[in-house]
């Protein structure tokens, strides 16, 4: 899962309370986050490994399922009949 501040902001700020402590902050988390995205894990086709990038706009989250970003296999090169792994940065 990949969050931005803003979305760190908007739950600190929505789940803020002196007098209770965390609870409203657990509260606040479930309510935007963890049940719509449980709903749309439970409703949509999700892709194995699927990345979740979560923003905020306007007092609300936005949460994106997509694929997984491929990770490109290191160049190989040969020397002297041996194969050897390079990194490519």
């Amino acid at each position: 899962m990949h969050a931005d501040d803003r979305v760190i902001d908007l739950l600190c700020k929505e789940g803020f309370s002196e007098t209770q402590g965390a609870r409203p902050l657990r509260r606040v988390i479930e309510k935007l986050l963890t049940v719509p995205l449980s709903l749309r894990i439970l409703m949509a086709n999700m892709p194995e490994q699927g990345e979740v990038d979560v923003s905020a706009e306007d007092g609300k989250l936005t949460i994106d399922i997509r694929e997984p970003a491929k990770v490109e296999e290191p160049a190989k090169i040969e020397e002297e009949g041996e194969d050897v792994k390079v990194d490519a940065l």
